[in-house]
């Protein structure tokens, strides 16, 4: 039998949270015991003790307690049961459910006889604890038996005297925690399965067993959670069951031991992460392994994955840390395709006389290799990063057999799929000249420093044309010939702290005077820059979003002089374009969440918003001029809180709409409606406030027949302009009012 296990919708708060006694609504829990050792049905009420059947369907909360020994019984249901709280603690008593399901809306203490069903269909599910326990004696454990178990609380195995048996079921554990306390073990058969829930942990607290009777399939123990061993200097076991892992396994004291997983094979399978404590250990038994597809961990000195120690190709992420060191397995090469974190304290060494493959010539190639620590390998002396590598921290080196640094004297160049990274305050100097090709990336994070070697040169800056290459800068890059007028390929300013240096410290940006056609120039999360020169843009220009700190508000781009774009200029999060002179739009789009403050003119299309929210702002500070052909882009939406929204175009100045001809129409409209949002006769949406307007945009606006008989009709005041849903007729003094009476209020 297989069950997918899929936790309960949670149970009302009167049924979950009760108080002994009584239910969370104050009235009483009705207790109800099988009163003498003799078979019978669970609907018969003189067989309990009061009389009564007990099931919540009758409008009464129900503790249902089978308790009473003497001679073997079996209480047998008829039809579906509700109750409060059920004990089973009689080792006489078998409860057969047949094809019915039991639901519990509070606790269920399972301490000796069995509970089954049918072997198809019939399911307990219980809302609160699910408690194992054992009675003194013989048979002293529950056994289950051909059904289903959803347990949506929390799980306490707290046998000690005897052994749970799990036959033919599916157990689906999807509360808080599962904690397994008592010596006693469980043992599974018939193809019998437990799967813990994404949000449980199953905390391993004894020394105890989980294994398979030899009777039937193999059993299943499937964690999409965390299983953890947090407690006993001993071993807990899960012996020949199959065990997936598609969540954690984190063994914080003690061993877990296990046949081993992914089959018993040589790949540890992708999908779960693996946590190994310092003076812990994780026990494939007799599986080694030689690749890794999934995520490791060894933490500490005295971390043990025995069957880790031949692995030979790492696919997934393997890190050591916590003084953890780690050298390959006697006589192989070892492959390095996911990646290989090495923190600081530790060290990862390639087994002396043998390759670290990814490494060729004089190019590192493939993977990522994240080093806080020491990465050793022999011959190693990397002129061109193909890889990814990180040097995370002061002590962060990567060195050959000798310890002689690998990068410091001979790195030169960053390949199109190479990504070079300080970060913790890690620096570097070249000893030449540098390149960053094409698609390489350079990533300087805050406090940390790039300087190419007095001298050298940055050789993507020909002519003082910042070209190729993508560059992600919080800390500094610094080059003797970092002066930058033309921007044409990817600069990232990320922060307060980033900073663009020439040789004297200056700032390389100040003269900047074009982002060409290939150029992203950003400004996130705090980045200011001055510019002191006319600004054209070809390409893209973005202010603020992006990163940790997305949407702070304080990206400021400041522009002394004019600034003219024929790309994109975009504002999001709340950033900020101040330009001294004039800001005219001749080509692309306008957009954005923020402010501009500048007398601005728009050729082509101006569109407030980003597209993450429905009620974005773009603010313009001074005369904004809508020119003849210009777009308006305007989209409508509905906030669960706030009603009718669109994004709103904000002049603190005079918006002026220009026409060709004197007598014709000015800029359009263009509308977008999102999808599902039904609109009325009478809905308003606000899309610009202004101090003072010349002009009308034309009409008909592209978007304004919504069908139904309904369209959107611009409708101004001294102030505001506002789209209306109105009916296909003139207007007239009613709909006037009836806008007024039902225009709301917009976030200004």
């Amino acid at each position: 039998m297989q069950r997918r296990f899929v936790p309960a919708a949670p149970v009302s708060a009167v049924c979950l949270i009760a108080l002994a006694g009584t239910t969370a609504s104050g009235g009483p829990v009705l207790d109800r015991a099988w009163e003498a050792p003799v078979s019978g049905g669970w609907n018969q009420p003189l067989r309990w003790n009061p009389d009564g059947v007990p099931d919540n369907a009758d409008g009464n909360s129900y503790r249902a307690i089978v308790a009473v020994e003497g001679a073997a019984y079996t209480i047998s249901f008829n039809k579906k049961r509700k109750l409060t709280r059920f004990e089973l603690t009689s080792r006489d008593a078998v409860i057969n459910q047949l094809s019915f399901d039991l639901i519990v809306e509070d606790s269920v203490t399972l301490s000796a006889g069995a509970i089954m069903g049918n072997g198809s269909t019939a399911e307990l599910t219980v809302g609160g604890d699910l408690i194992f326990q054992s009675v003194a004696g013989p048979a002293a454990a529950v056994s289950i038996q051909g059904m289903g178990i959803n347990a949506n609380g929390n799980v306490s195995f707290e046998n000690e005297d005897d052994d749970l048996d799990i036959d033919d079921t599916d157990v689906g554990i999807g509360g808080k925690t599962a904690v397994w306390t008592g010596g006693g073990g469980i043992v599974m058969s018939n193809g019998a399965t437990i799967t813990i829930g994404e949000s449980t942990t199953f905390d391993l607290q004894s020394d105890a067993t989980l294994s398979f009777s030899n009777v039937g399939a193999t059993p299943t123990v499937t964690i999409n959670g965390t299983l953890t061993k947090s407690a006993g200097a001993g071993t807990s076991e899960f012996q020949g069951v199959n065990l997936v892992n598609n969540g954690l396994i984190q063994v914080e004291t003690g061993t877990f031991a296990t046949d081993g997983i992914g089959g018993g094979g040589s790949t540890l399978p992708a999908g779960g992460a693996y946590i190994i404590l310092d003076n812990a250990a994780l026990d494939f038994g007799a599986q080694t392994l030689d690749t890794n597809d999934a995520d490791v961990t060894l933490s500490g000195a005295n971390s043990v994955f025995s069957a880790f120690d031949t692995v030979t190709t790492n696919n997934g992420r393997f890190a050591i840390e916590n003084g953890r060191d780690f050298t390959t397995v006697d006589g192989s090469d070892f492959t390095n395709s996911g990646e290989l974190s090495v923190a600081d304290g530790s060290l990862f060494r390639v087994d002396p006389g043998q390759t670290l493959t990814n490494f060729s010539g004089t190019t590192l190639t493939g993977g990522t290799f994240i080093v806080g620590g020491e990465l050793r390998f022999d011959g190693a002396n990397i002129v061109t990063l193909a890889a990814s590598l990180t040097l995370d921290g002061d002590n962060a080196t990567v060195t050959d057999e000798t310890g002689d640094s690998a990068l410091d004297d001979s790195l030169a160049v960053i390949g199109p799929a190479g990504h070079f990274t300080l970060t913790g305050g890690a620096d570097f100097q070249t000893v030449g000249d540098f390149t960053v090709d094409l698609a390489g990336l350079l990533t300087v994070d805050a406090g940390s420093l790039f300087r190419v070697a007095p001298g050298f040169e940055l050789t993507n800056i020909p002519s003082n044309t910042f070209s190729d290459g993508i560059f992600d800068i919080q800390g500094t890059l610094q080059a003797d010939n970092l002066d930058i007028t033309i921007v044409d390929n990817t600069l990232t300013l990320d922060g307060p702290d980033a900073s663009l240096l020439n040789g004297n410290g200056d700032n390389s940006l100040a003269g900047l005077t074009t982002v060409g056609p290939n150029g992203i120039l950003s400004l996130l999360n705090g980045a200011e820059l001055n510019v002191n020169t006319d600004l054209d843009v070809q390409g893209q220009l973005i202010i603020g979003g992006g990163g940790v700190a997305a949407g702070s508000g304080s990206e400021v781009l400041t522009i002394n002089g004019n600034l003219v774009s024929s790309g994109t200029v975009r504002l999001l999060g709340g950033g900020s374009l101040s330009v001294t002179g004039l800001f005219t739009m001749n080509d692309g789009v306008l957009r954005g969440d923020g402010t501009i403050t500048a007398d601005t003119t728009v050729h082509s299309a101006i569109s407030p918003g980003t597209g993450d929210e429905p009620y974005e702002t773009l603010t313009i500070n001074g005369d904004l001029t809508l020119a003849a052909g210009s777009t308006f882009q305007v989209t409508l939406a509905s906030d669960p809180g706030l009603g009718l929204v669109s994004c709103l175009l904000d002049v603190n100045g005079e918006l002026s709409l220009l026409s060709a001809l004197a007598s014709a129409e000015g800029p359009t409209i263009n509308i977008t409606v999102n999808p599902g949002l039904a609109l009325q006769e009478g809905d308003s949406f606000l899309v610009a406030t202004f101090d003072a307007l010349t002009g009308r945009f034309a009409l008909p606006m592209e978007g304004q027949y919504l069908g139904h008989g309904l369209r959107l009709v611009p409708v101004y005041t001294p102030t505001s302009l506002h789209l209306v849903v109105m009916v296909p007729s003139p207007a007239t003094p009613a709909a006037l009012l009836l806008f007024g009476l039902v225009c709301p209020s917009r976030r200004r």
